[in-house]
């Protein structure tokens, strides 16, 4: 068993990390992941809904489902509700 590593909150979500994998909780009507890494990763949308600006254009989105983002692609999470997820970053080409 692996203790959380890191407990962080910030108005609109909180975050629980364990090594790769983190989980959130986003709260309705904020903004996250308005940012570009290098790294792809993967979303698992456990509940909630929104929207998931990638590059140029937006995708509705309702858990539980998957998201996948490429590295070094722009992208914006909007949770419209509230919305539990785990995302993990993968080393660059691994996704």
């Amino acid at each position: 068993i692996e203790p959380l590593a890191d407990i962080e909150h910030k108005p609109g979500r909180t975050k629980y990390t364990c090594g790769p994998v983190v989980f959130i909780e986003a709260e309705a009507g904020g903004t996250l992941a308005d940012h570009v890494h290098p790294e792809p990763e993967t979303l698992w949308i456990i509940s909630g809904k929104g929207k998931m600006q990638v590059g140029k254009k937006t995708y509705d989105f309702e858990g539980p489902c998957i998201l996948t983002v490429s590295g070094n692609i722009y992208h914006k999470f909007l949770p419209i509700t509230d919305v539990n997820f785990i995302e993990q970053r993968h080393a660059a080409g691994n996704a």
